[in-house]
């Protein structure tokens, strides 16, 4: 019997783990989709602005280039950065650690 309960646990343990991955990536696509639609709002936004300037997800909020219930905050919580060089719009996620310059960070589009 306790053979049977301790397989049980391990199988459980595996399950576990498994979900557990699968929805770390389905934040990780969830925020790259966020990303992109951020930074289409950053390249509209500029058709009405200068190329020079750069958009903060405020003004996009404030504009109306992107919607009120859009995303402002990734997935775990941190907030997207948007940068523009060169006339260049990138989009980028601190993701799971919340700390920038990481392997686990989102950007769009990479580099």
């Amino acid at each position: 019997m306790l053979i049977v309960v301790a397989i049980l646990a391990l199988v459980a343990a595996g399950v576990g783990i498994s979900a557990l991955t699968e929805a770390e990536k389905a934040k990780r696509r969830l925020a790259e989709s966020d990303a992109h639609e951020i930074r289409k709002a950053a390249r509209l936004w500029w058709a009405d602005h200068e190329v020079s300037a750069c958009p903060s997800l405020e003004a996009l909020l404030r504009d109306k280039i992107l919607e009120r219930d859009g995303a402002r905050h990734d997935p775990w919580g941190g907030e997207y950065r948007i940068e523009c060089a060169d006339e260049e719009v990138t989009v980028t996620s601190s993701g799971r650690d919340r700390k920038l310059g990481t392997e686990d960070d989102v950007r769009v589009p990479r580099s």
